[in-house]
């Protein structure tokens, strides 16, 4: 498992109770951009919009051969994760009157199609 992005600043300032991985949705252009190391969740965090997980402030740089008109890093990227999930974390978020920190952006390997996942608080 290959870590494209850590945020140890998050790590040290934040108590974890629970891990939670998730998919994101990307186009091909961001996912090459994430695989050659031009991501940074410095400033990125969760929130539930409408029964579903956003993800916001995670900067994807642009991907320097493809032709992206308009193109704004810091667009909020929908997260994939079950109904379940996203209950316990509105959950969390309700109990603790906090937004969800990213800390880690990974990719696995299954079945010949690489997945990029991140971990959150």
């Amino acid at each position: 498992m290959k870590v494209f992005a850590q945020n140890s600043k998050a790590k040290n300032s934040y108590e974890f109770l629970e891990y939670f991985e998730a998919g994101i949705v990307l186009t091909g252009p961001e996912t090459k951009s994430i695989r050659n190391g031009g991501v940074s969740i410095i400033d990125a965090f969760a929130i539930i919009e409408n029964e579903e997980a956003i993800l916001r402030e995670m900067n994807i740089e642009p991907y320097k051969y493809a032709d992206l008109v308009d193109y704004d890093p810091k667009t909020p990227r929908k997260m994939l994760l079950h109904k379940k999930e996203i209950k316990r974390l509105m959950g969390h978020m309700m109990n603790l009157l906090q937004s969800e920190k990213c800390t880690q952006i990974f990719g696995t390997s299954k079945q010949a199609t690489d997945n990029i996942l991140i971990s959150i608080l």
